[in-house]
């Protein structure tokens, strides 16, 4: 969840930045337009896919959608890190949004890992959000921070030829990625071999509890 709200918010400090220097626009007077069309391309691409991936995961799992999803996040955002074309920045948002389930994900985890436990699983909820609200703080201050350090930090004095002068929005895509890749390696590492997999459903899509008679079990 972290991760999925980190690469939501880290571009809310530069997107207007994005867009002049991806030359849609000439100045910071009249970005906004644009910079809507790249801030929810992703939200466009996970309500398109986010059913879909609900139904994937009651057969396949919880923990291997997370999986892709992380896996999807990292490439992404080394791929926003790197382009300066606007098209391309949308067109990776919104396949982004499209792979990415986490939130709905995790939920579904903590519901099912805790079912028997109603205490438990009030905390894994509780902390699922907090821990939501802390990224959506800690994203924001990442890009402000890490985006366009030749300009914000000329005491670094990065020639325009270095890599960050050119690639201006590279670092703090690339924390992302890095946080991405931590997620993965513990989603694959702990939560797929405790993961309980819920009951598959009858093609109507209700799970209906069969109690055998006695007569029948002897």
């Amino acid at each position: 969840v972290t991760w999925q709200a980190l690469f939501q918010t880290v571009l809310t400090p530069y997107v207007a930045f994005f867009v002049v220097d991806a030359g849609v626009c000439k100045d910071l007077a009249s970005p906004g337009y644009y910079a809507a069309y790249l801030t929810s391309a992703e939200h466009v691409g996970r309500v398109a896919t986010s059913y879909a991936w609900g139904r994937y995961s009651d057969l396949r799992g919880r923990a291997q959608v997370m999986e892709q999803a992380l896996l999807v996040i990292a490439v992404g955002s080394l791929v926003l890190g790197w382009t300066l074309d606007f098209r391309v920045a949308v067109a990776t948002r919104f396949l982004m949004g499209c792979f990415d389930s986490t939130w709905s994900m995790c939920k579904a985890y903590a519901g099912s890992q805790f079912r028997d436990a109603p205490r438990a699983q009030a905390r894994a909820m509780a902390s699922l959000g907090a821990s939501y609200g802390l990224a959506m703080l800690v994203g924001p201050a990442m890009g402000g921070l890490l985006a366009r350090p030749a300009e914000e930090y000329p005491a670094l004095g990065l020639r325009e030829t270095s890599l960050l002068a050119r690639r201006p929005y590279l670092l703090p895509n690339v924390m992302c990625a890095l946080f991405a890749t931590v997620a993965w390696t513990a989603t694959r590492r702990v939560l797929r071999d405790r993961e309980k997999l819920p009951m598959k459903a009858p093609p109507h899509g209700v799970v209906k509890e069969v109690v055998v008679p006695e007569q029948q079990q002897q």
